[in-house]
């Protein structure tokens, strides 16, 4: 199972467990809109979740990696 499917289906069934009954999240949409529309706004979802978790991991990396990794070891390290 490659590992895009694998967190397709971690969210999925995350979306499955909400109470459709929660007031509305952030972005105005309730559970049940998710629900009932999970099969078209699943990728776009999944790829946003996906971009915003590797981009504070990244920045994350940024600031620890220097303590790390010494100035001999640090050739393909971005400066």
């Amino acid at each position: 199972m490659e590992t895009n499917e694998w967190l397709t289906m971690d969210y999925t069934q995350a979306i499955k467990q909400m109470d459709p009954r929660k007031a509305l999240s952030v972005d105005g949409l309730s559970r049940s809109f998710l629900k009932h529309h999970w099969a078209i706004v699943e990728n776009d979802t999944i790829q946003f979740c996906l971009d915003i978790i590797s981009k504070v991991l990244a920045n994350h990396l940024k600031v620890a990696l220097p303590s790390y990794i010494s100035q001999n070891q640090s050739a393909f390290v971005p400066r």
